[in-house]
């Protein structure tokens, strides 16, 4: 009985990176993967029961380790705005530079298994528990039940990302931020508008 060989599985986590990354998930195809990380096709289904599980694989890896960037600059900003700022620019940005990621990811939400992975489930709770601490820090004025305010900013970006047309506008991210943090009603600035911080008049008043 062949068992699975841990000094391959980067090379095949390597390779499903940058194909995923190439094409969209049904144009992605197993041999390839194998081809790329020059491992027998057979060795993918030793660490991977199907393309969908070293997906879930691939995309918890991937990022984890852009959320430990994202929490290395957070670490390093003062201000709270600006840390969710930075926060949300950085999902951008990663969705923009692997846009199948992105559609992939809202496809397979239908999908149990991907819930209860438990990869993906930590990176999701790692994720939680950045936003929650950030905004818990927000204090002028406090965020009201910062735990359901952390799945409207995760849902508002999600949305907001897998339906805006491409190329995304330079400011989308700074748009986002804008429109959590001070409301579509409280400001008058645009997706269009140059990114920056908001002026006190184009606040909501309190």
């Amino acid at each position: 009985m062949r068992i699975a060989d841990p000094e391959k599985l980067p090379r095949i986590l390597e390779a499903a990176t940058r194909l995923f990354a190439e094409r969209p998930f049904q144009a992605v195809h197993m041999k390839e993967i194998a081809d790329r990380a020059e491992v027998a096709k057979g060795t993918l289904y030793l660490h991977f029961k199907d393309k969908e599980a070293l997906f879930r694989a691939m995309i918890a890896e991937v990022s984890a380790q852009r959320l430990d960037e994202t929490q290395a600059r957070i670490a390093g900003e003062p201000e709270v705005c600006e840390k969710l700022r930075i926060l949300i620019r950085d999902a951008v940005q990663f969705s923009a530079l692997y846009p199948h990621y992105l559609e992939t990811l809202y496809h397979l939400d239908g999908n149990p298994a991907q819930h209860e992975d438990a990869a993906i489930r930590r990176r999701r709770e790692r994720l939680f528990v950045l936003i929650e601490e950030i905004l818990v820090s927000m204090d002028r004025p406090p965020v009201a039940h910062p735990d359901r305010a952390t799945l409207a900013l995760l849902g508002m970006m999600h949305r907001v990302m897998i339906f805006t047309p491409a190329p995304w506008p330079d400011d989308l991210a700074d748009w986002i931020a804008d429109q959590f943090l001070f409301g579509a009603i409280g400001t008058n600035r645009t997706i269009e508008a140059s990114p920056g911080a908001m002026r006190a008049q184009d606040r909501a008043p309190a």
